[in-house]
């Protein structure tokens, strides 16, 4: 008992850690809460959360070893994710800042706010990486235990690192979102939003050009 007990605090450990690197999807969250407030933000956050679940449940099937070991497949999803952080790079450094107010209940912004699409975007964001497979097929088996039933584990294991990506999300854009009502004018945040432009930009081309390790 004390072992799966330490080995979930270490899976809690690496998982925070891993999530709270910046990368896409933290940079679309942040990007998001710029332009869109916090609320609206929010869509974005689920889906990228519930990419990363089906990233783990793909991880965890025949489907996400031959996804990692197959170099044709595995390239192709490389340079779609590539090419869609490329399509997320010139919307973001076209995006302009629209005024949010302090308690995030601008209603004019609620409206000019496509919801679905935001949700869609975290969602796609989370699926453009095709290394994430390769992460949790490297990091589940050192969890698991052999005399215990595998599926439980598994959905425990995806539900635990999900829930955790929840909420280093959430703690990202209220901190993105006190820092934008307190000291941001719509100048800064345009230029923000080119810089997370580029960035988006930059991160398309290392994925492309990556070489993971079989």
């Amino acid at each position: 008992m004390e072992n799966v007990v330490t080995g979930y605090l270490l899976f809690i450990l690496i998982s925070t850690i891993t999530i709270a690197c910046p990368g896409p999807g933290t940079l679309l969250t942040i990007t998001n809460t710029l332009n869109y407030g916090r609320k609206n933000t929010m869509w974005g956050i689920l889906g990228t959360v519930l990419g990363m679940f089906c990233i783990a449940i793909l991880s965890a099937t025949s489907i996400g070893a031959i996804l990692a070991h197959d170099i044709f497949w595995f390239s192709l999803l490389k340079y779609i994710g590539a090419v869609y952080l490329v399509y997320l790079s010139i919307k973001t450094f076209k995006n302009k800042s629209l005024n949010i107010d302090s308690s995030d209940q601008n209603q004019t912004l609620n409206k000019k706010v496509n919801k679905p699409k935001i949700f869609f975007q975290g969602f796609l964001t989370s699926l453009s990486n095709p290394k994430t497979i390769i992460f949790f097929i490297a990091l589940f088996p050192q969890f698991i235990h052999v005399n215990q039933s595998l599926i439980p584990q598994l959905l425990t294991l995806s539900s635990l690192f999900c829930f955790i990506a929840l909420i280093i999300h959430i703690s990202y854009s209220n901190f993105i979102f006190l820092f934008k009502t307190k000291l941001l004018t719509s100048k800064i945040q345009n230029n923000l939003n080119k810089t997370s432009g580029c960035i988006f930009l930059i991160l398309s081309f290392m994925l492309a050009t990556s070489n993971v390790s079989r």
